[in-house]
């Protein structure tokens, strides 16, 4: 995802190959849901496909929509404001003017400054909704505060979305004890032994039952997974077991990309004596 994705019509057409996007109305169900609250927290493991489950339901969906893409960058408040208001500018530059005169608000006083923007500048009869995608890469406390604090703000016609492999490091207990965040988890990401039979119909591979058990066992539901199998089958692979060590091999491939990118000499020598 690219910082500053609007999703505003149903128009924009996913960045991947759509060959091997399967739509699963059950995860569009969960999410239609969540939206009934003030904030949807998506999280799970790397290749769960949450920035793509979420990405897909806002397609469709009717309101302004902001797409800030955190990394390990956004830990010093300075870098993280300027990537904010950069992305808020794509979609309300009148309003990302205001936000940089405004500053990074690091104090309660300058915070609530803050809040005074959006209430002179957003309709409050539009929708708007913020994702903040790969919120486990932040830790820096000045941007989870900022995080926090704009989740308790006081618009309900501001809904938030944050997608994280691990939750989130705020405090959301006063939200959470009145009823106003929907967490979908891991498991509500997995694939069903149902979907896996739609995804193979619809890429036209031969279903049988003892194929999507075998699929189901071999992957575990994990949705990189079974896309990785699909490609595989697609492509002329025989049988769903050359497709699993197929997809087991491109694993270890993607986890060497995922966790070795970023080590040092010495680290990596000691993960693989480990290994």
């Amino acid at each position: 995802m690219k910082s500053g994705m609007n999703l505003s019509s149903p128009s924009v057409i996913l960045p991947e190959d759509r060959t091997f996007l399967y739509e699963r109305p059950r995860i569009r169900k969960l999410l239609s849901e969540g939206m009934k609250k003030p904030l949807v927290c998506v999280v799970a493991g790397a290749g769960y496909g949450k920035s793509r489950a979420v990405y897909s339901f806002l397609r469709t969906w009717m309101a302004s929509i902001t797409w800030i893409q955190l990394s390990d960058r956004d830990n010093v408040g300075s870098r993280f404001w300027e990537s904010f208001v950069h992305t808020v500018m794509q979609r309300h530059p009148v309003l990302a003017a205001a936000l940089l005169d405004c500053g990074f608000p690091e104090t309660e006083d300058a915070f609530q400054r803050y809040l005074d923007i959006p209430k002179d500048m957003l309709s409050p009869g539009q929708e708007y909704v913020m994702v903040f995608d790969d919120c486990h890469q932040v830790y820096d406390r000045s941007v989870l505060r900022f995080l926090e604090q704009s989740i308790h703000a006081p618009f309900s016609f501001i809904k938030t979305i944050l997608i994280s492999r691990e939750y989130p490091a705020i405090n959301l207990e006063a939200l959470t004890k009145k009823d106003g965040v929907a967490v979908i988890h891991e498991e509500d990401l997995r694939f069903t032994e149902d979907e896996i039979r739609g995804f193979m119909k619809q890429l036209d591979i031969p279903v049988s039952t003892q194929r999507v058990a075998e699929i189901m066992e071999g992957s575990q539901g994990w949705a990189f997974g079974v896309k990785l199998i699909m490609e595989s089958m697609k492509r002329g692979v025989p049988n769903e077991k050359l497709a699993i060590s197929a997809m087991r091999r491109n694993i270890f491939k993607y986890f060497e990309s995922e966790i070795m990118g970023d080590l040092s000499t010495e680290a990596k020598k000691q993960v693989i004596r480990w290994s």
